[in-house]
């Protein structure tokens, strides 16, 4: 089965779920014969940059590991050589991997029809690790490279001042080689780049990419750029000095620009001319998550989108469609309304993280059922959850203690399972006051459970939480997670 979310991503403003009014102020927009507006700035909660199969091996200041083992709280190496801090933590789904060759003889693993940012021997820099993701120019040579029906494209292909360390870049062969499940990390260092052995690179862009389409009328392709690995103001200049030349073969030269927030300021600068007095033929369409790091004098120069989170049902509806339509292609797929609630539910309103989760249960199972998706999805177990609560309830130090040991030994990522349970009790309180489990991301099989929560139960669940906060931010630099653990939820006991 293809990777669904690449499969179902929306291919035109029709497709875009509920975001009506982004789409109708795009399309009235585009519609203008003169394209007033030339730079366009997409916001939204979605959206995850570089990612890697389970096995690729990531740098951390003692050693390589693998990112199937990397976890928040972690310490790793960026591109730059400095020690950052694992903020988060992304699925990505099951993913078609390819492998491309250089004529060097260098190899390159890249997914999703879209190669940007390359992989380099740094092994003359001295002690630095062997392989990193750099911080290097974009060339303006866009290399093409189709195989028979999976038509795969280099759109651009990083540029090195020192040119003896990748001699020759063009690419000799691009073959698939299966699918895997990958993964991809944010970091707290402003690079946002971390010292991998290989690199898979996925996008969120999906507006951008329509609207570069609708303008060109399906000619031509954008010029993706990934800003994180891209923020310096040498690429910034690269990308102006692209700009100001016509395009060729199709209207409009359209630049889709990720992760646009980490350029640098001195990068903004660069570009601030250019974004006041558009070039003739030149759009840009840039993308972030985290538009308050832009600066303001960005801002008022460009068209500003803020894209909501998907409700529930809006999700819930587009898995649905999926399902059907797979189903058409001759899959045998089943499920119970309550799991592609719970599904939708647990996407926190990202539809591309509910497709990547349908799609795991999927492989878990073809009858999708609540309880299925607890193996499917490596989702706690929210009985431990409820026997936490109550003894925290009850004051009952021993069970308190016998139920944190079980769960330290078992082997599960002790750190995770104390966040997520954080999350539980705050969903219990949502619960409390919504009196509607379908609002909570607790499984709708827990209703029984659940119910027992009343009112008075709610200031015991907000002084949980509130010490839970506390405890959690400890247990990502202390090797104490057990000892810290008891100290701040066991009582006093009674003389």
């Amino acid at each position: 089965m293809a990777n669904l979310a690449a499969k179902y991503r929306p291919k035109t403003l029709e497709d875009v779920t509920e975001q009506s009014i982004v789409v109708d102020m795009v399309r009235n927009l585009c519609s203008k014969p003169n394209l007033e507006a030339r730079n366009f700035l997409f916001t939204g909660p979605a959206g995850c940059g570089k990612a890697q199969p389970p096995y690729s091996k990531i740098r951390t200041p003692h050693g390589w590991t693998t990112m199937g083992e990397i976890k928040v709280g972690d310490k790793v190496l960026t591109g730059q050589g400095n020690v950052a801090e694992v903020l988060g933590v992304f699925p990505q789904g099951l993913r078609d991997i390819y492998e491309i060759t250089l004529a060097d003889g260098r190899r390159i693993r890249a997914a999703d029809n879209h190669l940007n940012p390359v992989f380099i021997e740094v092994s003359s820099y001295g002690d630095k690790p062997t392989h990193c993701l750099p911080y290097v120019n974009i060339n303006t040579i866009q290399l093409k490279c189709v195989i028979d029906r999976y038509n795969i494209s280099a759109y651009t292909i990083p540029a090195f001042d020192d040119y003896s360390l990748l001699a020759d870049r063009r690419i000799t062969s691009c073959e698939l080689i299966g699918q895997d499940y990958c993964q991809c990390i944010y970091v707290d260092k402003p690079e946002h780049t971390y010292i991998t052995d290989d690199n898979v690179v996925t996008h969120n862009t999906t507006l951008c990419r329509i609207i570069a389409n609708i303008l060109n009328k399906g000619q031509g392709s954008p010029i993706e750029i990934d800003a994180a690995s891209h923020s310096g103001v040498d690429s910034v200049r690269e990308i102006v000095s692209q700009a100001q030349s016509y395009p060729v073969g199709c209207e409009w030269k359209c630049f889709i620009i990720d992760e646009v927030h980490a350029i640098s300021n001195q990068g903004w600068q660069a570009f601030l001319k250019t974004l006041e007095e558009s070039p003739a033929k030149s759009i840009f369409l840039m993308a972030t998550t985290n538009p308050e790091k832009i600066p303001a004098t960005i801002i008022s120069r460009v068209q500003t989108f803020q894209l909501s989170k998907i409700s529930l049902q809006g999700i819930e509806n587009r898995l649905k469609y999926i399902v059907s339509k797979e189903n058409e292609e001759g899959q045998d797929i089943t499920y119970e309304d309550s799991a592609i609630s719970f599904i939708a539910k647990m996407a926190n309103g990202g539809m591309r993280d509910s497709i990547t989760l349908l799609e795991k249960a999927i492989a878990y199972d073809k009858n999708i059922t609540s309880k299925g998706l607890v193996q499917a999805l490596g989702l706690p177990n929210y009985d431990d959850f409820f026997s936490l609560l109550q003894a925290y309830a009850k004051k009952d130090n021993g069970q308190i203690a016998q139920i944190v040991d079980q769960v330290y030994n078992s082997g599960i990522n002790f750190v995770k399972w104390m966040s997520d349970f954080h999350s539980f009790v705050v969903n219990v309180m949502k619960y409390i006051f919504l009196k509607d489990i379908n609002k909570t991301t607790i499984p709708s099989y827990y209703q029984d459970k659940i119910a027992r929560y009343g009112t008075a139960h709610s200031s015991i669940c907000l002084q949980l939480a509130t010490t839970l906060v506390k405890l959690n931010h400890e247990l990502k630099t202390t090797q104490y997670l057990q000892e810290l653990t008891l100290t701040y939820l066991c009582f006093n006991p009674k003389k």
